[in-house]
């Protein structure tokens, strides 16, 4: 490996012919600036030394007409940073040095930091790019390994910090109305990188153009990106890794879908556990802690959604299927609600008349629906899109029941029904309260309970039970 590249030494005209050229590069080389290169005025190759050449699978008869941008490829990223910075640099005619490029290779991959300079003919005429290309792959190699462990670890820290606060239910989720859809491409390009490199090639597919779910995009994104690191981490090179999205009932369906190892069926039914590896050896050839899967599963049913696995057994390969609530399900039930009211008028009752209910949420799809649900059944319903709205509307009010979301911004459900118990809102300090959540996992559950809520239901409800619940609590309160 030779050290930073130098500015280009100065050059006369381009010669004549290709023996003089030689003779340039020779004695270029020869000066220890690295490998010399030349472009023509429209940006082709005109010369490359011929170890460079070779190294890339380039034949002479190939050069003329191959852009030099096109011989590295884009950074990690896909930003194409590399092809424009040097479109930028020949556009510019102007001396740069220090640029730092990869090139794919057929042993793996290299390194060179490029520079150059515009040269002019005699009358002035810009006629093309020389520059040097000094090897560094020796020393990149090194910084990689380190970065890679760095990450390495950085990600093992993580997975214990998430599994602790899971452990005692602080794993806290801040939900947006998302697309699934573009959330798996965002992550299939984040990947794409680590898949490359192992020759993987990792194919997405969709039957949805648009799939919006509630859901917090850094863990939905975290979600994507531990099955497909995982399927990527025990896939054999030359394999592809299928990610398939379709509808799935109320819902949104994921497959992503492996031909690597597999899971034997003694292990299959421990795949979602802590600390649980299928081979959990000290000379395993796979590293981590056996976090990843379980933290994945969490999450999936935190959103409301089931994931599962299956495999045909050992070196067969695996598929995850994961399935989250679609937002529009939410407006598509109001309206068959409304629907089913109108048509069938028994199906009201006024089992909750004279009670007067305040509904908390922050999404106006979910207000809509428990405010018709809770109003056919003979209630006085009033709405708060946040517990700020809802502690200034208790002041004014006396209510008899209190349905809140669990996680809304800036202040949570959690954080209510403790103020409320506490005493120190203008709520009565007993009033019942119901949680109803998109987020429907025993952990979210536990934790409803212990802050106050006296009843837990997930999204999508059933109507008749919750208004028994309201009926009930009420009627004990």
């Amino acid at each position: 490996s030779k050290g930073p590249a130098a500015e280009a030494a100065p050059v006369s005209a381009p010669p004549a012919d290709a023996d003089r050229l030689l003779a340039i590069a020779a004695e270029f080389e020869k000066s220890g600036s690295g490998w010399f290169w030349e472009t023509d005025a429209k940006g082709n190759i005109a010369y490359l030394t011929g170890e460079i050449a070779e190294l890339l699978g380039k034949s002479p008869e190939m050069l003329p007409y191959t852009a030099f941008q096109a011989l590295f490829v884009t950074e990690q990223g896909g930003d194409g940073s590399t092809q424009r910075n040097l479109s930028l640099l020949f556009g510019g005619r102007k001396t740069f040095t220090g640029l730092t490029v990869r090139a794919a290779i057929e042993e793996g991959e290299i390194y060179w930091v490029l520079a150059g300079r515009p040269h002019f003919d005699a009358a002035g005429e810009f006629v093309g790019y020389r520059g040097s290309a000094s090897d560094v792959s020796e020393e990149r190699k090194g910084l990689e390994t380190i970065r890679r462990n760095a990450y390495s670890q950085a990600h093992i820290i993580d997975d214990l910090l998430d599994t602790s606060r899971i452990m005692v239910g602080r794993l806290t989720l801040d939900p947006h109305e998302v697309d699934l859809v573009m959330t798996a491409q965002e992550a299939v390009q984040e990947v794409s990188f680590d898949a490359h490199k192992r020759n993987i090639n990792v194919q997405l597919s969709s039957s949805m153009s648009e799939a919006l779910i509630k859901a917090d995009p850094v863990r939905l994104k975290q979600i994507f990106f531990n099955l497909l690191t995982n399927a990527i981490k025990f896939s054999p090179s030359g394999s592809d890794i299928f990610v398939k999205i379709s509808r799935s009932g109320p819902g949104v369906q994921v497959q992503i879908e492996d031909h690597g190892m597999g899971i034997t069926p003694d292990f299959i039914g421990h795949v979602f556990d802590r600390f649980k590896q299928a081979d959990s050896s000290l000379t395993r050839k796979h590293g981590g802690l056996g976090l990843g899967l379980a933290i994945t599963k969490y999450l999936v049913e935190a959103h409301g959604g089931h994931i599962e696995v299956k495999s045909d057994g050992d070196g067969k390969g695996a598929v995850f299927t994961f399935t989250i609530p679609l937002v529009e399900t939410q407006k598509e039930r109001i309206s068959d609600v409304l629907t089913q009211y109108a048509q069938n008028p028994n199906k009201a009752s006024h089992r909750l008349a004279g009670m007067k209910i305040l509904v908390v949420d922050d999404d106006d799809d979910s207000r809509a629906l428990v405010e018709t649900i809770l109003k056919k059944h003979g209630a006085f319903v009033e709405k708060a899109n946040s517990v700020h709205e809802a502690l200034v509307m208790a002041r004014a009010a006396t209510y008899d029941l209190v349905v809140s979301d669990l996680s809304m911004p800036e202040e949570d459900g959690f954080s209510l029904a403790r103020k409320v118990r506490a005493g120190s809102t203008p709520f009565q300090r007993q009033v019942p309260m119901i949680a109803l959540t998109a987020f429907t996992d025993k952990e979210n559950e536990r934790k409803a309970i212990g802050n106050g809520f006296n009843s837990f239901f997930g999204k999508p409800f059933s109507t008749p039970k919750l208004i028994d619940s309201v009926e009930n609590l009420v009627g004990v309160h």
